[in-house]
């Protein structure tokens, strides 16, 4: 029973497969932001504003990916 809910709410893609993808993007942003802050990704001179701004802005996405992913698996 609790599968046809699932089903009819998200026709097409089993609920397993949606967690594990949202878990991977969910290190993906925060790492990549992380990269960018420490500098792996060099931006010089007038580009540097860019390297503060998108780590902080990566990180802060993927803690408020995490925060919808494991909020919202108590609704599902």
């Amino acid at each position: 029973m609790e599968r046809d809910d699932n089903m009819r709410r998200h026709p097409g893609t089993p609920y397993t497969m949606r967690v594990v993808f949202g878990i991977f993007m969910i290190i993906f942003y925060v790492a990549i932001g992380v990269l960018i802050l420490a500098g792996v990704l060099n931006f010089y001179g007038d580009w540097e504003w860019l390297r503060w701004v998108a780590g902080i802005i990566l990180v802060a996405y993927g803690i408020w990916r995490g925060y919808r992913q494991f909020a919202s698996r108590d609704n599902d």
